[in-house]
C-alpha cells in the first residue's frame, strides 16, 4: 500500500512541476511515508533500480529551474 502511495506522490509531483530530481525522493513529501524516502518504501534493489531509471527521464534539463512553478 505504501508503494502505491509513493507512486501517487511521484505522479502528482511530476504532473505539477513537470520534472523531478532524484534527490527529491529523499525529501518531503516522500519522507512522510518513510524516513528513508524511496529506499524505505522499495526495499528490493531491482525495484529501486527500475524506478530510478524511469524517473531519470523526468529530470529537469536545468536543475536550478523548476518548470511550472
Amino acid at each position: 500500500a505504501r508503494q502505491v502511495q509513493f507512486l501517487d506522490l511521484l505522479k502528482n509531483h511530476i504532473r505539477r512541476f513537470g520534472a523531478i530530481e532524484l534527490k527529491e525522493l529523499y525529501e518531503a513529501p516522500f519522507t512522510s511515508l518513510h524516513s528513508d524516502g524511496v529506499d524505505g518504501i522499495f526495499t528490493e534493489a531491482q525495484q529501486v533500480d527500475y524506478l530510478l531509471s524511469v524517473i531519470q527521464k523526468f529530470q529537469p534539463q536545468n536543475p536550478e529551474v523548476r518548470p511550472y512553478q
